[in-house]
């Protein structure tokens, strides 16, 4: 079933023109919880969850995919998204993350997080640019996120009063 749910998912976000970046059904009290989690590269705003989400329940109700009763939660994976699999380093290459790393693979004192830009993702693992460039393979890798670049701005959008001035 839940190859058929990712299927499902993974194909209807893709006619939207997003990418399902993960999903997760959990139990939530008497009902279970659908969370799906869009990625573009150009973001996901709040009209495009809604959409998606219009889209997802209708095409989960003709299919008969999730038995019993669920809510469908639909987001973005965020600013500071976590890293979960190849393909989400593979997205986030050039990013700057933070990796805790396996307590396994740490000697004695070994500080467990580093920080750097992702520089290369592959097969064995990933390569981390900075200060002290890094390799390291995947086993090695605790956990992941994408550290956000709150210093980045973007050009705020023209307000309706502005626009008209821009018509006198």
């Amino acid at each position: 079933m839940s190859e058929d749910l990712e299927g499902l998912l993974a194909a209807e976000s893709s006619r939207e023109g997003f990418e399902l970046y993960s999903w997760h059904l959990r139990p939530a009290g008497r009902r279970r919880v659908l969370q799906v989690v869009l990625y573009a590269p150009s973001g996901v705003g709040l009209d495009d969850c809604a959409r998606v989400s219009r889209r997802l329940g209708a095409a989960l109700e003709a299919a008969d995919a999730v038995t019993g009763s669920y809510v469908l939660e639909v987001s973005s994976p965020g600013l500071d998204r976590p890293l979960l699999t190849p393909r989400h380093y593979e997205l986030a290459l050039g990013e700057r993350i933070r990796v805790t790393r396996a307590e396994a693979g740490l000697a004695a004192g070994e500080n467990p997080v580093l920080e750097g830009v992702l520089s290369a993702v592959d097969a064995e693992g990933i390569g981390l640019a900075g200060a002290s460039p890094r390799r390291l393979d995947w086993t090695a890798i605790g956990k992941a996120r994408v550290l956000p670049d709150l210093g980045a701005r973007r050009e705020p959008a023209a307000t309706p009063m502005e626009e008209e001035q821009d018509d006198d």
